[in-house]
């Protein structure tokens, strides 16, 4: 399993982004059963990179860092949707 890290907007480190992670899974197949995205609360597009990640690129889950990203999540399910699909994040 690959799993990609974003803590950008609470330490300042650049991130092990979806995208990177996606294209390692695609180029060793073999060796990488699936891939875990990294969501980044703080950040405007969390939301097209959650849906992203999963529609687009494949993904199983995410990967959250709670103490690390200083925040605390609430995962809600929307409709008759029987996984979450949205966020919420707060300080």
């Amino acid at each position: 399993m690959l799993v990609a890290l974003d803590l950008e907007s609470t330490i300042g480190t650049k991130p092990v982004g979806n995208d990177y992670v996606h294209a390692m899974w695609k180029r060793h197949p073999k060796r990488i059963i699936q891939c875990w995205g990294a969501l980044d609360p703080f950040k405007k597009d969390v939301q097209d990179q959650a849906q992203k990640a999963v529609k687009q690129y494949g993904f199983s889950g995410f990967h959250f860092h709670p103490i690390m990203q200083h925040s605390r999540w609430t995962i809600r399910a929307r409709g008759r949707c029987s996984r979450p699909s949205i966020l919420w994040a707060s300080r």
